[in-house]
């Protein structure tokens, strides 16, 4: 589904953050070559970046999706906690991605690399896979619930009584009454023996 993708799409944002990290312990803030094994802290912190937005962007698409189908803030029980938790979360994720951008700013303003512009890299990383391991308890939790409730919904309707003078209630009928289908009933009407002398 759309938010399973959506859900890779963060995932995968984590792996790039983390390779800055290794790059920002390695000294490496730029690339030093072609190839992303060459890639230093700013190169993957850019795609940590273009990832967490594609992520925000599909969570509005998402939105905008269950508006249409009526799911909404004041729809039901359901619809206030999604917007509520996953609402919050994407203000975070959304705080992530400034924070990114702070660092990768801060790591061309310095002309020397320092232990300093290092550790700024890690706390943001830090805050950033705190944000994807929140999302993953929150997909499994939220999405988990609206698949029960699509399928009690669709179950209910199926299980709904045919309406009063259908064929489908006719034959519940005879179906209780324990006579076949094509069964018609035949009243038969005995004639006296009038024998006449």
């Amino acid at each position: 589904t759309f938010a399973l993708i959506n859900t890779l799409i963060l995932v995968s944002s984590s792996f790039a953050c983390q390779a800055g990290v290794f790059a920002a312990e390695r000294n490496q803030p730029h690339a030093t070559g072609r190839g992303m094994r060459n890639w230093g802290t700013v190169e993957w912190f850019y795609l940590t970046f273009v990832l967490g937005a594609i992520f925000v962007a599909g969570q509005a698409w998402e939105y905008a999706t269950f508006v249409s189908e009526g799911i909404t803030l004041s729809s039901d029980a359901y619809g206030s906690a999604f917007y509520m938790t996953t609402g919050f979360h994407g203000i975070h994720v959304s705080l992530g991605l400034i924070a990114f951008l702070l660092v990768i700013g801060r790591l061309y303003a310095v002309k020397n690399f320092t232990h300093k512009e290092a550790t700024s890299a890690v706390v943001v990383s830090y805050y950033w896979h705190f944000v994807d391991i929140v999302w993953i308890g929150l997909f499994i939790v939220i999405y988990r619930i609206k698949s029960r409730q699509e399928y009690r919904h669709h179950g209910s309707r199926q299980e709904e009584p045919p309406e009063v003078g259908s064929p489908a209630s006719s034959r519940n009928r005879r179906a209780r009454r324990g006579r076949p289908p094509g069964h018609r009933s035949c009243i038969c009407r005995l004639q006296p023996d009038v024998s006449y002398g």
